[in-house]
């Protein structure tokens, strides 16, 4: 912190919120003499050079999912929806109506699972980048305010007044998980060493994770794209 950088805005921007991958950086943030004007500042070097785009709907938080879409977190009608930042497209993955806006949002490096909290203790989460969600409940009916997803580890939903834990995902908590996925392991319970199988409906990214008791994740055994069968 000895040496910072101004970003070089042409307008008076005050910026909200902001996000980091690799050597990419997007900041978006309200014009101050245009109520209701959005701007997206990113750059692709660190915060040397950056390049500003206009936004038509307003955005709570945002994350990078990969080098080429961002997460853009909302409410109503596309609270939670993906830019493009190469063709500047953005596509709504969520609808939202009647429960509230979504506040802030987060998504695994490693499984790609996003988390999206917000009003009325509201906890949604997708396993396969936003084709389906799941709605989950944490923190009563308090305002859920932010969201962290620690690697190989827990997501922690953060209330007015609780900060709140979960475990990583099971079958049991995401049917998407299950649906059409068999997996057996022989011999039950291991003795040494046991022979573990699954079968993909279709292509997919699996991961193979040993995890404790607790759903604290202790070894990774794969992680890659796979293809059906």
């Amino acid at each position: 912190g000895a040496t910072w950088l101004k970003v070089p805005v042409t307008n008076k921007v005050r910026f909200s919120y902001c996000t980091m991958f690799d050597s990419m950086i997007a900041c978006v943030g309200s014009i101050m003499e245009a109520p209701g004007g959005l701007l997206l500042y990113l750059s692709t070097d660190r915060g040397i050079h950056w390049v500003s785009r206009s936004l038509e709907k307003y955005v709570t938080d945002l994350r990078f999912l990969d080098r080429d879409t961002l997460l853009f977190c909302g409410s109503g009608f596309d609270a939670v929806s993906l830019y493009s930042i190469s063709s500047g497209v953005r596509t709504g993955i969520l609808d939202n109506l009647g429960a509230g806006p979504l506040v802030a949002v987060e998504v695994s490096r490693q499984t790609g699972v996003i988390t999206a909290v917000g009003d009325h203790g509201q906890v949604q989460r997708s396993w396969n980048r936003g084709r389906t969600w799941t709605w989950c409940h944490a923190g009563g009916g308090n305002t859920n305010t932010a969201v962290c997803q620690l690697e190989n580890g827990p997501v922690y939903v953060v209330s007015i007044d609780t900060v709140f834990r979960t475990c990583t995902a099971t079958a049991a908590e995401n049917p998407e998980i299950a649906k059409g996925f068999d997996l057996t392991c022989y011999p039950v319970p291991a003795s040494g060493e046991s022979t573990i199988s699954f079968e993909l409906p279709e292509r997919s990214t699996a991961s193979l994770v040993i995890c404790d008791a607790l759903g604290h994740e202790l070894r990774t055994l794969l992680r890659e794209e796979l293809p059906a069968g």
